[in-house]
């Protein structure tokens, strides 16, 4: 005989699973929180802003001259993560901050990145302390300016310096959060569902009249 949810059975079964979703929600918001704040490790990005220019001997303002600095930023791209524009900054680091750091993880966390056809082009640096990413984007940027004008007598303008940035760009903990509400929701669902399936049942037997 098939079994049919009476509505007080119902009635019961949807307060259940309201309680087990609305815990297991509030539990998984808990332990994103806590892994926000004690697990991930914050991560800060700090950028510097530069202008990529021909010598003044070559400055005609021509279109071979704007399409000169577009390729220069590809070499500028492979330059930055050299040792020789590496390890400067790290020198001159070392003497403002008395900190030393190797040049493996410095070329870890820099990178160079532009927009298409533009001149401009950033110098970034990712790292654990937003002071210490401050601090190394200019110093690897004023040493990629060094580098150029002593290498191709061409030109770097830096345009913008980089700034101390207090907000992470990991974790993202408002995500994370959300993901971990999400998967608490999921999993109450789950375990309610799993609970209504599994409960026994008395299933009533019709009588046979003699």
């Amino acid at each position: 005989m098939e079994y049919r949810m009476k509505p007080k059975e119902l009635s019961k079964f949807i307060r259940f699973s309201g309680i087990v979703i609305s815990l297991l929600t509030l539990f998984g918001i808990l332990v994103t929180f806590g892994m926000n704040e004690y697990v991930f490790k914050p991560r800060y990005s700090s950028s510097v802003q530069l202008l990529a220019k021909q010598s003044k001997e070559n400055s005609d303002n021509s279109l071979n001259n704007y399409q000169a600095n577009i390729q220069a930023i590809i070499t500028y791209k492979d330059l930055v993560k050299s040792d020789d524009v590496l390890g400067l900054a790290l020198k001159n680091y070392k003497v403002e901050s008395g900190e030393s750091l190797s040049l493996k993880r410095l070329t870890q966390e820099v990178s160079i990145t532009n927009n298409e056809n533009s001149t401009v082009f950033s110098v970034n640096v990712v790292d654990d302390s937003s002071h210490r990413a401050s601090d190394l984007a200019n110093l690897v940027a004023k040493s990629l300016q060094y580098r150029v004008r002593k290498l191709t007598n061409n030109n770097i303008v830096i345009v913008t310096h980089a700034s101390n940035k207090d907000t992470p760009i990991y974790p993202n903990k408002k995500l994370n959060i959300f993901i971990g509400a999400i998967l608490g929701a999921l999993i109450g669902s789950f375990v309610s569902l799993l609970y209504y399936l599994l409960k026994p049942r008395k299933i009533p037997r019709r009588r046979n009249n003699e």
